[in-house]
């Protein structure tokens, strides 16, 4: 999403010997913005995959402690997920085992085989592409982004040339500047279940939250925001 567009505009007029211009130029944009940095593997999982430079059996061994410790982290009172996980170190000798019969996980060594093999997990993860923005997203059959920047920001000026004589000449220039802009974002930000099947802000999930109601009465969506009226 981007709107754009540039004027300028020039009169000149000589006026004895002076050779006076008044000229008006600027540009008003409006366009998306992607604030969110995502992980490399949303863009694209193949490049990601192609990143590794480890052994087969060591990527088997990543993901699937990556996964299970995904699943305890979710789960952290399940003790079956947390006594899989503590197995999976164990069969793998990443940790150390306690004179109870305990087993404690070393995760520094996942993290430094992860670090030194450039692993990437992408279990369950699907591309977007390099042009992938979460910030919009369908509301009422329309699109909507809920991050956009705008600005406009003239210049105006005034130019008199004066030729004193044949070799003496006078210049002065005159010029107003003046804008307004600013960006939108929503609040609070984006989290967890904000999301649609295609990984794009719900707003339609928002939406009939507020008007339709759940915990507290609807808005009433004839009422302007801005006047505190209804429309």
């Amino acid at each position: 999403m981007k709107e754009e567009y540039f004027y300028y505009l020039k009169a000149q007029k000589e006026i004895g010997k002076h050779i006076v211009s008044i000229s008006a130029l600027g540009s008003h944009v409006n366009y998306g913005v992607r604030r969110d940095r995502q992980k490399i593997e949303t863009y694209n999982t193949e490049y990601a995959v192609n990143l590794y430079k480890g052994s087969d059996d060591l990527y088997r061994q990543l993901s699937a402690f990556n996964v299970a410790s995904n699943i305890q982290r979710d789960r952290p009172t399940d003790t079956e997920a947390r006594l899989a996980l503590e197995q999976l170190a164990q069969s793998y000798g990443w940790g150390s085992l306690n004179e109870d019969g305990t087993y404690t996980i070393d995760r520094n060594i996942y993290a430094n085989l992860a670090s030194q093999n450039d692993f990437i997990d992408t279990v369950g993860v699907i591309t977007q592409g390099e042009r992938y923005n979460n910030h919009w997203g369908s509301l009422n059959d329309g699109i909507k982004n809920e991050s956009v920047r705008q600005y406009h920001k003239p210049i105006f000026s005034v130019r008199d040339f004066w030729a004193i004589s044949d070799r003496v000449y006078l210049s002065n220039v005159v010029y107003y500047s003046s804008g307004r802009g600013g960006g939108t974002s929503r609040s609070p930000g984006l989290g967890f279940g904000d999301y649609d099947e295609n990984q794009q802000d719900n707003f339609q999930a928002s939406y009939l939250e507020n008007t339709v109601g759940s915990f507290f009465p609807p808005i009433d969506t004839r009422i302007d925001s801005i006047k505190k009226r209804v429309q």
